[in-house]
């Protein structure tokens, strides 16, 4: 992973997060970038999605990208971390 922007100080920061194409610039994030670099502001875009794919491998997060919508499986990688251990699936009765 490259952290060697990552203690840059910034005004704002744009995050590209998982589950986002790896051959993709984030446009809309690049575009509002530059609009608020011409105002003066400190800006960044960091892309999760590639760190992730790195961790994971760029098989596996391809997989997960074109997984079935019905699946959800891009909202259940980050569910423990977003709502804790106690966090479990709910069964349908």
């Amino acid at each position: 992973m490259n952290n060697t922007r990552k203690n840059q100080e910034v005004d704002v920061e744009f995050a590209y997060m998982p589950y986002s194409k790896l051959h993709h610039p984030a446009l809309g994030a690049s575009i509002l970038k530059e609009c608020l670099e011409k105002e003066g502001l400190k800006c960044k875009i960091t892309y999760h999605s590639l760190d992730f794919a790195e961790i994971i491998g760029t098989v596996e997060y391809n997989r997960l990208l074109y997984s079935s919508t019905p699946l959800l499986v891009g909202e259940w990688t980050f569910s423990k971390s977003a709502f804790g251990e106690e966090f479990q699936i709910q069964k349908k009765k």
